[in-house]
């Protein structure tokens, strides 16, 4: 497994653009047959833009498929994405200039959410025995994760393998969070065989109380692995963090085998970033809220109580500033 690590990349797409083929050509390269079908997910979780360190810049997906097109001009891009709760995903492609990508490069945009889906056995599956995936998906080659480096409140960071909750076509995915180790573990298996480029816009990071309500971080920094599990481990300690405290990461490496060891990491390899979390009381707080009390929103005998704990929790917090 390979990762490589580039810093002081600028905010402009040629840089972008240069850098993504050093990137590519540390990993080994990509071998691309003709009319390849590839899969782009960016982090498009709210609709703030890339400068608040919450969105992947369009740029980095542009850049990265030029890169692309430059090796097999006949590759099919598909840039895919799912509602939530809070946004649809022609909201987000929208308010974040992906729009412009399916006019200036031919890649579709695909709202996973609208796609027709087939049941896929989950083999060993450690949440699902079945899942609704996306036809798209199934037909693509290549699924590659173009995440965000940012802090996450419940899971203390989130980049390539996080990302991958945005392929689960259902709109109220929130309602996995209390088991999203067990989640992520099944996509992962899943789509492993399509994962082999990550890709992590660190240009704007963030900090503090990510995912979304965080603080901007100016890194100028990229990232691209061929394995997600690995990318993340490597973007883990760029950000100062022990990739084995990060409880999805640190689940999913158990239960798949793969030693941290095994990792081989090029580019810059010591570029390192120190960022910043929320305090310890507050991360508690919020992996019991999620993890512990959100389990009984499933249940309707249960909803009002755990509303209720919900809002008084969330004002402990605010009273104490955490």
């Amino acid at each position: 497994m390979k990762v490589s690590i580039r810093g002081n990349v600028k905010d402009d797409f040629q840089t972008i653009f240069q850098s993504l083929r050093t990137l590519i050509t540390d990993l080994g390269g990509l071998s691309i047959e003709s009319k390849t079908k590839i899969a782009i997910k960016p982090n498009l979780c709210t609709l703030k833009p890339p400068e608040s360190g919450a969105t992947t810049d369009v740029k980095v997906v542009a850049a990265l498929v030029k890169t692309i097109k430059e090796i097999e001009p006949t590759t099919e891009f598909y840039i895919v994405e799912s509602d939530t709760a809070a946004r649809s995903a022609w909201d987000a492609f929208k308010a974040l200039g992906y729009m412009e990508l399916e006019r200036k490069y031919g890649a579709k945009l695909i709202n996973l959410s609208e796609s027709k889906t087939e049941l896929v056995r989950v083999e060993n599956g450690h949440f699902f025995h079945i899942m609704h995936v996306p036809q798209i998906l199934l037909s693509c080659e290549l699924i590659i994760s173009a995440a965000k480096l940012k802090t996450h409140v419940m899971e203390k960071m989130t980049c390539t393998l996080k990302n991958l909750f945005g392929l689960l076509p259902e709109r109220r995915k929130h309602l996995y969070h209390p088991f999203v180790s067990k989640v992520l573990y099944d996509l992962y298996n899943v789509f492993s065989p399509k994962l082999s480029l990550s890709i992590v816009d660190g240009i704007y990071s963030m900090e503090g109380k990510g995912p979304s309500e965080g603080i901007p971080k100016k890194t100028e920094l990229l990232l691209a692995g061929d394995n997600p599990l690995a990318t993340d481990v490597v973007a883990a300690k760029v950000m100062g963090f022990n990739p084995m405290d990060i409880p999805h990461l640190s689940y999913v490496l158990k239960n798949s085998g793969i030693r941290i060891e095994e990792i081989e990491v090029y580019g810059e390899t010591d570029y390192r970033l120190d960022f910043k979390f929320v305090p310890k009381l507050s991360y508690l707080l919020e992996r019991f809220m999620t993890c512990a009390l959100m389990r009984y929103e499933y249940y309707s005998s249960f909803k009002a109580p755990y509303r209720l704990v919900r809002k008084a929790l969330r004002k402990i917090r605010r009273f104490l500033k955490i």
